[in-house]
């Protein structure tokens, strides 16, 4: 179900993950606010953010404002911090974002468990990454948190993908 429209008109979607190349031609009809965490780096396009955030305007079809939370910016895109990761999920509350898309996946951390479940009782819903792990991968966080909503990958004949994580934590595929 889509989330209810805000005044204005515009579904509000919250993202965690890269910076987006917001003159996209696919994200035409959202209106993007960025932040970087931590706060000191400045949000820079990534090909991953900019990926998953298309993916959302496909879904939603419809104009929408996105809440842009770069975490992978000071690593180089290849990891994020905890703390980088809590930081974001504090904005996404705050803000009161109703759905947040974390495109991430790691270890168990506790204080981004409870940034999560202060959002969830918060503001609204989590979706997540279950990882790439395959089918004999441990637990993946955020998305074996209580309440999250856990998405695993098919291929293009909608077959479970050879490197998609399973498992009590996954809710959804796609």
């Amino acid at each position: 179900a889509l989330p209810s429209t805000p005044a204005g008109g515009r579904y509000r979607i919250g993202m965690i993950d890269g910076g987006v190349l917001a003159s996209h031609a696919d994200l035409r009809a959202a209106a993007i606010t960025q932040r970087a965490f931590p706060a000191a780096s400045g949000p820079v396009a990534t090909d991953h953010g900019t990926a998953v955030a298309g993916k959302l305007a496909e879904t939603f079809d419809a104009p929408f404002a996105l809440l842009a939370a770069d975490v992978l910016t000071e690593t180089g895109a290849a990891w994020t911090g905890a703390d980088a990761l809590a930081e974001a999920l504090a904005w996404m509350t705050a803000e009161r974002v109703g759905i947040v898309n974390i495109s991430l996946a790691g270890p168990p951390n506790a204080i981004v468990g409870r940034m999560v479940a202060l959002h969830l009782a918060s503001a609204g819903e989590i979706v997540a990454a279950a990882g790439n792990g395959g089918p004999f991968s441990q637990l993946i966080y955020p998305a074996a948190y209580p309440g999250v909503i856990g998405v695993t990958a098919v291929d293009a004949e909608g077959r479970v993908w050879a490197l998609a994580s399973t498992g009590s934590h996954v809710d959804r595929s796609a």
